[in-house]
């Protein structure tokens, strides 16, 4: 017995959840660009980085949620976890 679900019974079961998120973050779009200076914003580096995480969703492919998260990431710094010398 198969117990894969196809993608439509997929796509069924979390259609309004993803419905509901999207228009959440327009909501949450919203309120900032209707709120007092939101022009600086714009030029706020999270913005930039909300917006190339929406960008990668509009994009047909697999992973989308590990780009999105390599987006979000800092990069990586060697020695980030070594002790701090002491003097």
């Amino acid at each position: 017995m198969d117990s894969q679900q196809s993608a439509p019974e997929v796509f069924d079961q979390v259609y309004l959840d993803i419905r509901a998120r999207v228009l959440q973050v327009a909501a949450s779009l919203d309120r900032i660009d209707r709120s007092e200076d939101a022009e600086t914003v714009q030029e706020d580096r999270r913005r930039s980085l909300i917006q190339q995480g929406l960008e990668l969703l509009c994009r047909p492919g697999l992973n989308r949620a590990e780009q999105i998260q390599v987006i979000f990431s800092d990069p990586y710094q060697s020695g980030w976890n070594a002790p701090e010398a002491t003097e």
